[in-house]
């Protein structure tokens, strides 16, 4: 079997979707799978891609947002799915992929299978936020006219795979037909606790991801002086993105405040990760969220929003504390009184957290059930 994902939200630098294809590009292969990507690039390029290819189809950058790029070259694109002629093809952006690649995808002889990942919730990640301070009828409306091309996207594939149950009951409800569960993964060899007892010193709260406001990263620097006052602790913020200004501006007067910027590879997540008390996961909007999950495998209790995908790995697992969305004050609270409890109580908190992991959200796992899926949708 051959299979070909087509996303336009990849970056080399970081973020899920590129964790997904690497770990794809690793374990799929041993099953008889031929991977395929096809992303853009600055220019065009083939090379080998873990166990798989990597394909480069020129485009231009994303406006605001340096580490990513959108199609340009549709024509090179169309070509690289005809030359590798898939079994399977897995769109991972829907607002105009589907328009150019379900087509071409059913002509050339045999029929292929088009599947999609729902990778965001844009409806909810982006649109409603971005319209919060407009008329209350013009949100609802704009709302609604997103989920309405969320409907028409995703009825052109065979199935919609998704990281989380909540994302699976909110586009049932909304309409979406033929939609399966597969879940994300961590790879729990890298993203392992500490060996050992915690030295002396304050606690060290901790946020890795992108930097940007749909992360809801502010909460985190509003919540940031109080959390310190109240429990002595250490926050660490990790990550690319946006607001890195505005976050190496807010550390330089603040010595317990420290930025690390971009970590360069998993190794040193993992690293930051097991010299961390807690974990904050401040976003709402999360599909997933695998910084939730690789936090919890490393043995972490985690503060996260009362919504959205951290909420659902914090629920399962019973390994954290949980706060209102959007409200940095009880963030602050939320963090206070975790990170006042004692060591011996945070412990057992993160341990129950990689127990839940480690039971259904391993990458060997969500491959399982993705390889499934294929083989239901090509025969």
């Amino acid at each position: 079997m051959i299979v070909l994902d087509i996303s336009s939200f990849f970056s080399s630098a970081s973020g899920g979707i590129r964790t997904y294809y690497a770990e794809k590009a690793r374990h799929l292969p041993a099953r008889g799978i031929e991977c395929h990507f096809v992303v853009p690039g600055e220019t065009a390029e083939t090379k080998a891609f873990g166990g798989g290819w990597m394909h480069r189809v020129p485009g231009p950058p994303l406006a605001g947002s340096p580490y990513y790029r959108r199609f340009g070259d549709w024509s090179a694109l169309v070509r690289t799915l005809v030359e590798v002629d898939p079994d399977v093809v897995e769109i991972g952006s829907h607002y105009v992929l589907p328009e150019v690649v379900v087509p071409i995808a059913r002509r050339f002889g045999r029929r292929r299978a088009v599947v999609g990942f729902y990778h965001a919730d844009y409806p909810s990640t982006y649109v409603g936020p971005a319209l919060r301070r407009a008329p209350a009828r013009f949100r609802k409306a704009a709302v609604a006219a997103s989920w309405t091309l969320v409907r028409r996207q995703h009825r052109r594939y065979a199935a919609t795979l998704v990281g989380s149950h909540h994302v699976a009951d909110r586009l049932s409800e909304h309409g979406v037909p033929r939609v399966r569960w597969v879940g994300l993964g961590v790879d729990t060899e890298t993203f392992r606790p500490r060996e050992g007892e915690r030295g002396d010193g304050p606690p060290v709260a901790a946020y890795v991801g992108r930097l940007s406001k749909d992360k809801e990263l502010p909460l985190v620097l509003d919540a940031a002086d109080r959390i310190h006052a109240t429990t002595g602790a250490r926050v660490v913020v990790a990550g690319a993105g946006p607001m890195a200004r505005a976050i190496e501006a807010f550390a330089a007067s603040r010595p317990w405040f420290d930025f690390r910027g971009h970590l360069g590879n998993r190794q040193e997540v993992a690293a930051l990760l097991r010299a961390s008390d807690a974990v904050l996961a401040p976003g709402r909007y999360e599909s997933f969220s695998l910084a939730t999950a690789e936090a919890m495998a490393s043995g972490l209790p985690v503060i996260a929003a009362d919504e959205g995908g951290a909420r659902e790995l914090v629920v399962g697992s019973g390994g954290g504390f949980r706060f209102r969305p959007g409200d940095a004050a009880a963030l602050a609270d939320a963090a206070e009184a975790l990170l006042n409890l004692p060591v011996a109580e945070r412990v057992r908190l993160g341990a129950r957290a990689r127990a839940y992991v480690v039971s259904d959200h391993t990458w060997e796992r969500v491959f399982e059930r993705v390889h499934r899926v294929y083989r239901e949708v090509s025969h």
